[in-house]
């Protein structure tokens, strides 16, 4: 369901419909860690632009957040940061969403302190690794759902893309 490359090239992380995480060396291709992640599939895994941290995100709502240099030490989860990531079928032409208020595309700052995730419910919000707390909210700026966030390699500047065909620029205040 979902793969990330660590940034210093010696593993792989990979999410599956189980709610598992396998991480597998790269030089010796085999399992180096396996983690019980979430109740339900994962859709998105990330790690920090350091390699510090692998943030994985399910449709059980939550993003959680792995110290990889630590051998994988869960560090926290933050619910509400990813509802239901979850892209089923149409149905009557709708897309039906847990509580409507998924929430995706996390993408971690430069620093490491802080990522930042879009969704359903039309917002881009930016979430403090240590606090666990949303620490800013950009809301109304998109009149559809938002598919993709990212820094810029400062953090100074973040965009992110809706479903309104839309791309938004933010100034990241922290």
């Amino acid at each position: 369901m979902a793969v990330a490359f660590s940034p210093l090239a010696d593993v792989v992380a990979c999410g599956g419909v189980d709610g598992k995480v396998n991480v597998f060396d790269l030089e010796s291709q085999k399992l180096v860690h396996r983690l019980e992640a979430h109740a339900m599939p994962i859709r998105e895994l990330r790690f920090s632009r350091d390699g510090t941290y692998l943030f994985t995100a399910s449709d059980d709502r939550t993003v959680n957040c792995w110290d990889a240099k630590r051998n994988y030490l869960f560090v926290q989860s933050f619910e509400g940061a990813a509802p239901a990531i979850t892209w089923p079928l149409p149905v009557n032409g709708q897309w039906p969403m847990a509580n409507g208020q998924w929430r995706r595309c996390y993408y971690a700052h430069p620093d490491g302190r802080t990522f930042v995730t879009g969704g359903a419910d039309h917002t881009v919000r930016i979430w403090d690794v240590a606090g666990g707390g949303c620490v800013q909210s950009f809301d109304s700026l998109h009149a559809d759902q938002v598919w993709a966030t990212e820094f810029n390699d400062t953090g100074a500047l973040l965009a992110s893309a809706g479903e309104d065909g839309v791309v938004q620029f933010y100034k990241a205040t922290q």
